[in-house]
């Protein structure tokens, strides 16, 4: 085995906290390191079972390193990506292996994702990365409408309100504390943007709620050190939930909204656990509506939707 085995021994767990671990191993590492003979005694299934201190311990890494956690301050961009070895991450998740070594072995892992890479693999492989890939364009499209329809409540001018995307959801319930060094986080980002995405990163930061690229580049570094050493270790921060979207209109309200090609039972489920997630969070919000954002409806479903106050948002 390689070392490269380890995250994604972890990934087939399908465990929440596993996988961040995963994710936060493969950042850690150079890519040299992957390759390298992964001196284990072990099988690939006992990988499965290692703790966090136990993963470290059998890659030879100290996660205390410097030099190490700087990896995982990567440089702030105003957007969300994927990396090459994600639709590793998503094979080995659906128990294909062998199909995802060979994305570890073909591709450059640490690069943002480019379908291209994948052309010359496997057709599942390929069909996992341009997934993966199509996903992001999804959520980018039906963002990029939502502002330009000014939904969930087109009676609220668009100038007072403020989109938002990815927010984390579950702080409250994990017991993490997310405010220690908010400010000295957020001083930051805020020198790192334009003037136009400055106005909006400066009421997100007021209304206290934090995205997936501020919680990637800045937050991680510090929850994920081990808990002996008074963080929270990997697993626990990776439980934490992204809301894809969040809309702060008038009075103080808030749409928690859900984002999916056509509406499903899955989306049903997300937006009523983060909605509850967003309150418990968020309690000086005086009203959380729920939404469904898709291109494609069920009607059959709709009708569920509309008992439990969700509305839907279809868009083609």
């Amino acid at each position: 085995m390689k070392k490269y085995d380890v995250p994604l021994a972890l990934s087939t767990t399908g465990d929440a906290g596993k996988l961040a671990l995963a994710r936060m191993i493969l950042d850690m590492m150079e890519l040299y390191e992957f390759y390298e003979p992964l001196k284990y005694k072990g099988t690939f299934e006992d990988l499965k079972e290692l703790d966090e201190a136990g993963c470290f311990r059998v890659l030879g890494i100290d996660s205390l390193s410097e030099e190490r956690l700087k990896r995982l301050e990567e440089e702030f961009k105003d957007e969300i990506i994927f990396k090459n070895y994600d639709p590793a991450l998503a094979l080995a998740s659906a128990g294909k292996i062998e199909e995802a070594r060979s994305v570890m072995e073909a591709v450059n892992p640490k690069k943002k994702l480019d379908v291209s890479n994948f052309e010359s693999l496997e057709k599942d492989t390929l069909e996992k990365a341009r997934e993966i890939q199509e996903t992001k364009n999804l959520h980018d499209r039906l963002f990029k409408k939502l502002k330009e329809r000014n939904l969930p409540h087109p009676e609220t001018p668009r100038e007072d309100k403020t989109y938002l995307r990815e927010i984390v959801a579950g702080w409250e319930r994990l017991g993490i504390e997310c405010r220690p060094g908010y400010e000295k986080y957020a001083e930051k980002i805020s020198k790192q943007l334009s003037v136009k995405t400055r106005r909006t990163f400066e009421k997100q930061v007021e209304l206290g709620l934090i995205d997936k690229i501020w919680f990637n580049k800045m937050m991680r570094r510090e929850l994920s050190i081990p808990k002996a050493y008074g963080g929270y270790g990997a697993m626990l921060p990776g439980q934490l939930k992204f809301i894809d979207y969040v809309v702060c209109d008038v009075g103080n309200a808030a749409w928690i909204i859900e984002g999916k090609k056509k509406l499903n039972y899955e989306a049903i489920g997300q937006v009523t656990v983060y909605s509850d997630l967003f309150i418990e969070d968020n309690p000086t919000f005086s009203e959380v509506r729920k939404a469904i954002i898709c291109e494609e409806t069920d009607p059959v479903l709709e009708a569920t939707c509309k008992k439990n106050c969700i509305k839907i948002l279809t868009l083609s």
